[in-house]
């Protein structure tokens, strides 16, 4: 009985250093992929992957550094190889409905979410996604509404007011979207590319310096390409 539940202790351990090693590469893979170093994060998740062959968001991270880097064919193929692993609880679940988010069944990554939230409905990331494809089928109305219970689990999600700033923006609400907007960059004031967004917003709201100047904001953060042509079409 003694030498079972050793060799029961003994594997379960294993298992453990196991899932820890996988982890450890995937967050490594994670400051790459942050820092824009998508060769390096690739290699990361390759060490990943090798730990966990089934680990979904080392396959979804590892897919988005192959499409920074123009591989479109790699990155469709990782995200197909994300979507294909069978899930077992919210998180694996979620996991998979992202990729096939990534892959724009909008449909099939509905039903993952859903099953997310019946087996967990405090899981934040699954009411985010869900949102992320509810509009992209332009069910935006419902979407802020998954975006409300995401920021009511998680406030400080970024992710989350920027989604929910998209979906109010494009039904006009324009005030709105500023404010969440803003909220986004309180949480995150290098994001370079909500500097866009905003500025657009302003725009239209009438506030044409301002916006301008978020424009050029976005371009002295590092955003030079979008930055310029914003400024192109909208400050001149």
């Amino acid at each position: 009985m003694k030498k079972r539940a050793f060799i029961i202790l003994s594997m379960l351990t294993s298992f453990l250093c196991f899932s820890q090693s996988a982890d450890y590469y995937y967050k490594l893979g994670m400051d790459r992929l942050d820092k824009k170093e998508y060769e390096k994060a690739i290699d990361e998740f390759n060490k990943a992957i090798g730990k966990n062959p089934v680990y979904t968001e080392a396959y979804i991270s590892r897919g988005k550094a192959k499409h920074e880097l123009g591989d479109l064919r790699g990155s469709k193929m990782d995200y197909h190889k994300a979507a294909n692993i069978q899930p077992v609880d919210e998180k694996s679940f979620t996991s998979r409905g992202r990729a096939k988010n990534l892959l724009e069944d909008y449909d099939g990554a509905m039903k993952d979410f859903n099953k997310a939230i019946e087996m967990n409905p405090d899981y934040p990331l699954a009411w985010l996604y869900r949102g992320i494809a509810k509009g992209a089928l332009q069910l935006d109305e419902d979407a802020i509404l998954d975006f409300n219970k995401a920021i009511t689990l998680n406030p400080n999600d970024d992710q989350a007011y920027e989604h929910r700033a998209g979906s109010e923006w494009k039904l006009k609400n324009l005030k709105a979207a500023l404010e969440d907007y803003n909220k986004v960059i309180q949480l995150k004031p290098r994001y370079a590319k909500i500097y866009i967004s905003r500025g657009h917003v302003k725009i239209e709201m009438g506030q044409k310096e301002s916006g301008c100047q978020d424009f050029k904001l976005s371009g002295e953060l590092g955003n030079m390409d979008g930055a310029n042509m914003a400024i192109q079409l909208f400050c001149k």
